[in-house]
């Protein structure tokens, strides 16, 4: 919950000035071509399997993996979709 709290702030850029341009989106690259994922963001490839736990990796793959809630723009709204869905996805494991 906290990776996708943080990324959504990276990504309407209310977060530290510090973490600006940390992570790249895909319409953000200089490619010739319209990416049909766009407005996701650019994960490196990992070399090693460890790098896949850094900060740099797990945070914008969580983010690319969160389905509807990235286009929740407002923080308020934003915050009660991903309580919903936190809520479906531990009563579906029970």
């Amino acid at each position: 919950m906290s990776k996708i709290n943080f990324m959504h702030s990276v990504y309407y850029e209310y977060c530290p000035k510090s973490f600006f341009n940390t992570w790249t989106k895909n319409n953000e690259r200089n490619l010739n071509q319209n990416l049909r994922n766009d407005d996701l963001f650019m994960i490196p490839n990992p070399k090693i399997e460890f790098f896949k736990k850094l900060p740099i990796y797990s945070l914008p793959l969580e983010w690319n993996n969160s389905g509807d809630l990235k286009f929740y723009g407002n923080t308020i709204t934003f915050k009660h979709a991903l309580r919903e869905a936190m809520f479906e996805e531990v009563s579906g494991e029970i």
